[in-house]
């Protein structure tokens, strides 16, 4: 998990609850995303900061600042060779992260910047971004902004980006986006109380629409691609059934906004971040409270994610 205010990582033993390590980042956590293999999480920094930890020694593998201080997000690819950052400056860069080994067998990754645009919105200012997302193929980029927009673009390692799909489908800030893991679909999560899934080579109208009366700060798609969990403004955790569009079960609750959540590998629980500083596993089969961790006094959780084999949550 990390915070949004004093930049702190924390990772912990999923099934005895452990401290396992903490680090510290400069300014409040953006993104955090495990590697597919497990072996490398991704920490980016809303200051520009990216920081990679390597899983196997809990070292660093690198960090370094590589963008300005308008960070917004940041995306993984699912092979831990890629990454794509977003700013709120309509910057969108995607970097690889060059691996070496060293004497002993210690690794280390070097940012080698692939190429960067500058996406513009309808009136041709640069455009808001506030949250990205990678298709599993590496061949899709999902991205949403503080006025709504979404886009979706083809991403060639040799030509860049090209977009497919503008979908104006939100009234207010797009707070995050996914996709399902076969790459089909995406979801939007807004501050204008609605989560959208879409169809990616299709684009046009939404499939689906779930609506709240409180503003959605998160959602994550189940490894079946059979639901979807939403972060609310309420403090609960809610479940969608993607093909009915019926609400089928809430979690609850956190004291304070849920800002984040990521299903775990196996579909049988939720993790969820919030405004409280806590942490807590929720279990799909009953809705019940597993786990709450702590370690983030007084400070939002803007952050949350699984390893690879759901051995780790941070």
């Amino acid at each position: 998990s990390g915070d949004g205010f004093g930049g702190r990582v924390i990772i912990w033993d999923a099934r005895s609850g452990a401290e396992l390590q903490n680090y510290s980042m400069p300014g409040g956590l953006k993104s955090m995303q495990f590697s597919g293999d497990g072996k490398m999480l991704m920490n980016v920094s809303d200051e520009g900061t990216v920081v990679l930890i390597d899983m196997v020694s809990f070292k660093e593998r690198a960090r370094q600042v590589i963008a300005d201080t308008n960070v917004s997000g940041g995306a993984l690819a699912i092979d831990g060779k890629k990454m794509i950052l977003v700013s709120r400056n309509g910057k969108i860069s995607l970097w690889d992260l060059a691996q070496q080994t060293l004497p002993g067998g210690v690794i280390q990754n070097r940012f080698l910047m692939m190429f960067e645009i500058i996406d513009e919105d309808q009136e041709g200012r640069p455009s808001p971004m506030t949250s990205v997302a990678l298709s599993p193929n590496v061949k899709k980029v999902f991205t949403g902004t503080s006025g709504g927009l979404m886009k979706v673009f083809d991403l060639s390692m040799t030509e860049g980006l090209t977009v497919l799909h503008v979908l104006p489908g939100h009234e207010s800030v797009v707070t995050f986006v996914n996709f399902t893991t076969d790459g089909y679909k995406c979801a939007s999560a807004c501050l204008d109380c609605s989560l959208k899934i879409w169809d990616v080579a299709r684009g046009g109208k939404p499939i689906n629409t779930f609506t709240d009366k409180h503003e959605i700060r998160g959602c994550y798609f189940s490894p079946d691609n059979t639901f979807i969990c939403a972060a609310m403004d309420s403090g609960t955790v809610e479940l969608f059934d993607i093909a009915t569009g019926q609400r089928v079960m809430t979690f609850g609750m956190h004291s304070g906004r849920v800002n984040c959540v990521m299903f775990s590998p196996n579909g049988k629980f939720i993790l969820s971040g919030g405004m409280d500083g806590l942490v807590k596993v929720w279990a799909i089969q009953d809705s019940s409270e597993k786990e709450s961790f702590t370690g983030h006094p007084n400070t939002d959780i803007t952050a949350v994610s699984y390893s690879a084999d759901g051995g780790e949550v941070c």
